[in-house]
């Protein structure tokens, strides 16, 4: 089992003069899963679910619901892209340790959603990228829920559990991203491969760079 995750309601960042935080809202909540909202403000970001402490099973953290365009003292701001998604991206992957995983919702996300459509490596894309970037190592499209149950689309990643899965998962990505350079159909060959490719051959000569 897991450390379960103790997390509290409380200041994460500031945005704009605005205080980003988690709250529970009243929201339904019990010993192994929690339920949390982001606020700016007064504003709703997302939905956060949070499931841990389960014998012979992984945590996860879930963002949902997220609130694509939103305003602040008559300001209209998106969300994707901005200072603040990465603050919030970090902090929950910062509570995630190996092998734990992070769902986060991509149905509003139109960049992320268009290059997974298209059939753009999970790793290169908008999300994908930001998510690599934060130590996840593989990825899984749920552009289609299984059974029609778990909700929106989203996109999955996990962090690595030892030395050995790091290996295997840098391999995988990087034939997943030199085979789709490769094909000729493709003309943009996305600024982020460079940088991936870089990481991942870091990682193959010291995988626990990728370990938490």
């Amino acid at each position: 089992m897991h450390d379960k995750i103790d997390i509290k309601d409380g200041e994460i960042g500031n945005f704009k003069g605005k205080p980003a935080r988690i709250a529970d809202k009243g929201l339904k909540q019990s010993n192994e899963v929690v339920n949390k909202q982001v606020m700016l403000g007064e504003t709703r970001l997302m939905d956060v679910t949070v499931e841990s402490g389960r014998p012979n099973a992984f945590n996860y953290i879930e963002l949902h619901n997220i609130k694509p365009v939103f305003t602040i003292d008559g300001e209209k701001v998106e969300y994707f892209d901005s200072d603040l998604e990465d603050t919030v991206l970090a902090f929950f992957s910062g509570l995630l340790g190996r092998a734990d995983i992070i769902h986060v919702s991509y149905d509003k996300d139109k960049e992320t959603w268009n290059q997974l459509q298209s059939s753009v490596p999970a790793v290169l894309s908008r999300l994908g990228f930001k998510l690599f970037g934060l130590g996840f190592t593989w990825f899984k499209d749920w552009y289609i829920a299984e059974g029609w149950r778990e909700g929106p689309v989203k996109l999955t990643a996990e962090k690595p559990i030892d030395a050995r899965m790091v290996l295997r998962n840098v391999e995988g990505l990087r034939e997943e991203v030199e085979s789709y350079l490769e094909k000729d159909d493709i003309e943009d060959k996305h600024n982020r491969a460079e940088s991936i490719l870089g990481r991942l051959k870091r990682l193959q000569a010291d995988p626990t760079l990728a370990l938490v």
